[in-house]
């Protein structure tokens, strides 16, 4: 419990530090495009690339299929909760896409797999990110068409970096090939950044908005209570049940991270109102130091 909370509590300080460093001007949102750059292009894809490389073999498959078919499962079934929930928590309009998506999908990329690897180690962190390629494939797909109110999904948003630098990895893993020393040490540097940056950003993010109005929208206290602790608690409840304490932990781990960034991104992007989104990623990410640590502590009762 103590780690759990030490890694949170690190990563919360970064956050603090973004938004301290955009409150008082020495950074601005110019600033926030360049990390978000470097992270979507460099750290993550670096990250992502070194952790499937080394592990990803085929015995590792066989043995751990399972992530991909309980994740796609998971996902199907929070996409019916979130379509009965989210017109009973938002009005019309984007709003309410805003709080499907919240529901659905968490803050995996900036926070989950930072989180995987400083508390359990690379392994997790591969099973993490085998475990969201569901995750990702929609966030890219029906999420990116419903956040920027896109007419259509484009298929060319599947091949994003992070996926490049999976399936690339996925080639050095399969084959037994030997990452060469050079390679290994850019992207090893390179991923060191990533949850650092990544909290960075949602200060950053967080400081653009007015602190008191974001902090008092109940709405946002509601939807980040069922994303952090009644859908990985349910989630911890049922799976435990029926499959392997290190599937629950992965699933679990994840679900029950903060609401994403997107819901702030992309709305900026097109004009959008961005307060609700901005107000479920500062409340849930302040709780989260809290709800984590209950959350991973319930699997280990289970079993």
């Amino acid at each position: 419990m103590q780690i759990v909370v030490n890694n949170v509590a690190i990563l919360l300080v970064f956050a603090f530090v973004g938004w301290l460093l955009t409150k008082a001007k020495i950074i601005s949102g110019q600033h926030a495009g360049v990390l978000s750059a470097l992270e979507v292009w460099v750290f993550l894809p670096c990250k992502s690339f070194l952790s499937v490389a080394s592990d990803f073999t085929l015995e590792y498959i066989s043995e751990n299929y399972l992530l991909i078919v309980v994740s796609t499962g998971v996902l199907a079934a929070l996409l019916l909760m979130s379509r009965v929930l989210a017109p009973k928590l938002s009005a019309e309009g984007y709003e309410r896409s805003v709080v499907f998506y919240s529901l659905t999908i968490p803050n995996i990329g900036y926070a989950g797999y930072a989180l995987a690897e400083g508390i359990y180690g690379e392994r997790m962190l591969l099973n993490a990110l085998i475990f969201g390629l569901p995750m990702s494939f929609w966030i890219y797909s029906e999420g990116y068409r419903m956040l920027m109110n896109s007419g259509r999904v484009s298929l060319r948003r599947f091949f994003n970096p992070c996926i490049i630098g999976m399936l690339i990895g996925c080639i050095f893993g399969l084959t037994n090939l030997r990452v060469p020393t050079l390679v290994q040490s850019v992207a090893s540097q390179a991923s060191g950044c990533m949850a650092p940056v990544s909290m960075l950003l949602l200060g950053i993010t967080i400081a653009d908005y007015d602190l008191s109005e974001i902090l008092r929208n109940k709405r946002a206290y509601v939807i980040s209570a069922l994303r952090l602790l009644v859908i990985p608690l349910v989630l911890c409840v049922v799976l435990s049940r029926f499959l392997p304490e290190q599937i629950v932990l992965v699933a679990v781990l994840l679900y029950c991270m903060p609401c994403g960034l997107n819901t702030v991104v992309f709305p900026k992007l097109i004009g959008e109102d961005c307060r609700l989104g901005a107000s479920l990623s500062l409340i849930s990410s302040l709780f989260a130091i809290l709800t984590i640590p209950f959350c991973l502590q319930a699997v280990a009762w289970m079993y």
